[in-house]
């Protein structure tokens, strides 16, 4: 590879100096807010990797027994509620409640169920009630 067409690492320090520069403090803000996890994973320790790990496994040893049975509370075939966890990721990465609970709940997929049900028929127009519960 040519040297002269490769970027070297002072030349990328000095651009992203020259977009602080132009952005200003507002907006540098504003864009950590958008990511915490770019505030806390520097002050990261090794001590809380173990009890994050554990607590990682015991929340994805839940989450997919209850998100299977919500779905079908819900009137819908299981598989759908493994996508209504995906959720839970999404946010761990954007979100900034440490204690917040997320997901599907049991009265959620209740309430869900009446309300379609008045519309669409579970058993009888399927695609019809699984488009509306997904939208």
């Amino acid at each position: 590879m040519d040297q002269n067409n490769s970027v070297q690492p002072s030349a990328w320090k000095n651009k992203i100096n020259n977009w602080k520069e132009k952005l200003g403090p507002k907006a540098l803000r504003y864009a950590k807010a958008l990511f915490p996890p770019r505030v806390w994973v520097p002050a990261y320790t090794k001590g809380n990797l173990l009890g994050d790990i554990v607590a990682g496994l015991t929340v994805g040893m839940m989450v997919v027994p209850q998100a299977l049975s919500y779905a079908i509370v819900a009137g819908l075939p299981p598989v759908y509620g493994l996508y209504s966890s995906i959720m839970v990721f999404i946010y761990a990465l954007f979100g900034t409640s440490r204690q917040l609970a997320l997901g599907p709940t049991a009265v959620l997929s209740l309430l869900t169920s009446e309300a379609l049900s008045k519309v669409a028929d579970p058993e009888t127009e399927k695609e019809t009630y699984i488009r509306m519960a997904i939208t």
